[in-house]
C-alpha cells in the first residue's frame, strides 16, 4: 500500500481549508422577474371612481402598478365611458423584451452546424442538444412557468414569445461548432468544473461548452489524494507519470 507522507498531508488539509469555500455556485436569481414576486396582473385592485376621473392620477396609478410588474409586461387601466366610466385593464406581453431575457438567462444558442440549438443546464455546468422538436417543447415549457403565475398565460403570448425566441438565438452568421474545441482536460460536477491539467475546482461557465458532466459534487481533496497515491506508484515503480499534467504535489503546493 503507498502511503501519503505527511507532508503531503498537511498540503491536502491547507488546500481543504482554503478551497472549501471558493466555488460559488450560480443561482436563477430571479432575473427573468426582475426580482419581483410573481402576482396575477388580474386580481390587482382597480383604481377608484376619483382616481379614473382625473387624468393625471390615473396616469400615475398606471406608473405604480408598472413597477410592481416585469419590464415584458405592459399594464394599464384605462376609464370606459364618459358618463360613468368603469375601469378597464388592459395587459400585454412584450415578445422581444421575454424573448431576450430567455435567451441569456438560459444560454439558448442554434447555429447553421446546430440548427436545432442546445441549452446550458446550469446545475451541471453542461449543454443539453435539442433533437427533433425539443427545442419547441423546452422553450414553450419555460415560457408557461413564467408567464402562467402573473396571469398572461395564453396560447397568443406563447406563440409570440417562442417564435421570437427560436428566430433570435439562431447566429447565422457562426460557421465554427464551439462544442468541436472543448479543453479535454475539464469535467464537470454539480459543485464545479474540475481541471485535470491543474487540479483545481473551477466555477461552472458556459463558455467551456462542455456535453458531458456528472449530476454530483466532487470531492477535490479524495480526488486530489487518489491523483498522488497513483504519482506515487508510478515513481516507485520507476515509470513517468503523464496524467493530469502535472506531478499532482507540485500542482498542490501552487495552490497553497
Amino acid at each position: 500500500m503507498n502511503e501519503i507522507p505527511s507532508e503531503t498531508q498537511e498540503l491536502l488539509a491547507n488546500y481543504h481549508d482554503k478551497k472549501r469555500l471558493s466555488v460559488v455556485v450560480s443561482k436563477d436569481g430571479n432575473t427573468i422577474d426582475e426580482g419581483l414576486t410573481p402576482m396575477d396582473v388580474n386580481l390587482i385592485e382597480a383604481p377608484d371612481p376619483a382616481t379614473l376621473a382625473n387624468p393625471e392620477a390615473l396616469k400615475e396609478f398606471n406608473e405604480q402598478l408598472n413597477q410592481q410588474v416585469p419590464s415584458w409586461i405592459n399594464a394599464y387601466y384605462k376609464a370606459d365611458g364618459k358618463n360613468d366610466p368603469k375601469p378597464v385593464l388592459k395587459v400585454f406581453v412584450s415578445e422581444i423584451v421575454l424573448g431576450d431575457k430567455l435567451i441569456k438567462h438560459d444560454h439558448l444558442i442554434s447555429f447553421p452546424m446546430l440548427k436545432e440549438g442546445a441549452v446550458y443546464l446550469d446545475i451541471t455546468g453542461t449543454w443539453r442538444m435539442f433533437k427533433d422538436k425539443d427545442a419547441v417543447a423546452y422553450i414553450e415549457t419555460r415560457l408557461t412557468h413564467i408567464l402562467k403565475p402573473w396571469g398572461v398565460y395564453n396560447d397568443g403570448n406563447i406563440a409570440r414569445a417562442r417564435h421570437y425566441t427560436q428566430r433570435f438565438m439562431y447566429q447565422a452568421n457562426r460557421l465554427d461548432n464551439p462544442f468541436d474545441h472543448a479543453n479535454p482536460n475539464l469535467v464537470a460536477f454539480r459543485n464545479g468544473t474540475f481541471n485535470m491539467a491543474t487540479g483545481k475546482l473551477e466555477s461552472k461557465n458556459p463558455e467551456n461548452y462542455l456535453l458531458n458532466g456528472h449530476d454530483y459534487d466532487l470531492d477535490v481533496i479524495n480526488t486530489i489524494r487518489a491523483m498522488i497515491v497513483v504519482f506515487l506508484k508510478f515513481k516507485k515503480a520507476g515509470t513517468s507519470y503523464h496524467n493530469f499534467g502535472n506531478n499532482p504535489l507540485n500542482t498542490l503546493r501552487r495552490l497553497q
